[in-house]
């Protein structure tokens, strides 16, 4: 019985160095901001839009965030735009961002728009983390 609950506190100290050398490897150490947690609040806002059908997002653990946007029919430029806009700032909201010009210039954004009729990319751009502005390709 001694041997079974010194292997079972082997095990359970095995398992939590295992877990916790993976929680503090570098692509889940906690950045300035908690950028994952800000994406799933924003991506919750978004769904709400009365445009957007679906948003799926990814963060790299460093500087890139990326972000596809499906929308429910074509839009246009300044809705697009418009979109964007919406996202960008409920990201900085959530990673509570009190300078959000400032919060922008240490990250970059890739993002598409696409029609979730036809999967035809609408609209793509970046957000560059040099000047923090974005970046768009009609």
């Amino acid at each position: 019985m001694k041997k079974l609950i010194i292997g079972l506190i082997l095990i359970g100290i095995l398992i939590y160095s295992l877990i916790n050398d993976r929680l503090n490897s570098p692509i889940y150490s906690k950045h300035e901001y908690d950028i994952i947690a800000a994406e799933v609040k924003a991506e919750k806002i978004m769904k709400t839009d009365e445009s957007v059908r679906a948003i799926a997002s990814s963060f790299d653990g460093k500087d890139l965030i990326k972000f596809r946007i499906v929308v429910k029919k074509k839009i246009d430029n300044s809705e697009a735009k418009r979109l964007i806009g919406k996202l960008m700032n409920e990201i900085a909201i959530y990673a509570n961002a009190r300078n959000s010009v400032a919060f922008w210039t240490k990250f970059n954004i890739n993002f598409d728009i696409i029609d979730e009729n036809d999967g035809q990319v609408l609209y793509q751009g970046l957000n560059n983390k040099k000047d923090g502005g974005v970046y768009w390709i009609f």
